[in-house]
């Protein structure tokens, strides 16, 4: 299902990004380890929140969040408002675990260098097209992180 006003960019986007994900596929195959090797790189501290969050089962855990992350990356193209609508649902439950969006964002940024990473100089609309929607989301979380810190303040006082 995507919103009706979907025009015919958001489509060449989308393709753009799925022919990224396929070349990125048939040089990684599954990219959640170079994926999670990238994020725990920069974010060191975020390891032993997914090791104690996953009830030791880690690696299921990191598989969820970069297939997550890659489906957000397709629906805020596909479905911004239902994906905006997700993600705060979502930001709520990082906010609980004291999930920065420092760090939530930096999946995004994990992810979205991985797919890059592999992609050559003629493919140079793919990266493009990754790069936007990358900031589109970021931008989207960012502002669901801004939007419920401001209720739960409010809500507190």
């Amino acid at each position: 299902m995507t919103d009706k006003n979907v025009d015919i960019s958001n489509i060449q986007e989308l393709d753009l990004i799925e022919e990224a994900l396929g070349v990125a596929a048939e040089q990684l195959g599954d990219i959640t380890k170079p994926v999670m090797d990238n994020y725990y790189a920069k974010y060191p501290q975020v390891r032993a929140t997914f090791t104690e969050l996953s009830l030791n089962k880690a690696k299921e855990m990191e598989g969820e969040m970069v297939t997550q992350t890659i489906y957000s990356l397709m629906a805020i193209i596909q479905n911004p408002i239902v994906t905006k609508i997700m993600l705060q649902e979502a930001i709520v439950n990082h906010l609980y675990l004291k999930i920065s969006l420092e760090d939530f964002n930096g999946l995004i940024d994990s992810t979205t260098d991985v797919i890059v990473g592999v992609l050559d100089s003629e493919f140079s609309d793919n990266i493009s097209a990754l790069n936007r929607v990358r900031n589109r989301l970021k931008a989207v979380v960012a502002a669901a992180y801004s939007n419920i810190q401001t209720r739960l303040v409010i809500n507190t006082d």
